[in-house]
């Protein structure tokens, strides 16, 4: 009888080992589990912040664009101004010689 006793007493160690190992197996799954997401979610911001990049660069350029065609717009304008005053001022001064 004692051998059964002993039998079932070590029949039970011997589940509960199972049930141990088995939740450390359950825990080792989470983990990586929360490492594969924590991966994830460390790709999606590094997209995202290439993406914000990106899209500022974008923006920078246009600013850029704009600027310059501001500037040629001026000097279109003032070239034009300064070719009507030298045409003026020749035209004065060929009336001034006749």
């Amino acid at each position: 009888m004692s051998d059964t006793v002993y039998s079932m007493r070590a029949g039970r160690q011997l589940d509960k080992a199972k049930v141990l190992e088995a939740q450390a197996a359950a825990q080792a799954k989470q983990a990586e589990s929360a490492l594969a997401q924590a991966e994830a979610a460390a790709r999606i911001t590094a997209v995202q912040r290439e993406t914000e990049r990106t899209a500022r660069e974008g923006a920078e350029q246009d600013k850029a664009a704009a600027r310059e065609a501001r500037n040629l717009r001026w000097r279109k304008r003032l070239d034009a101004v300064l070719v009507r005053r030298d045409f003026v001022m020749v035209t004065s001064m060929m009336a001034a010689s006749v």
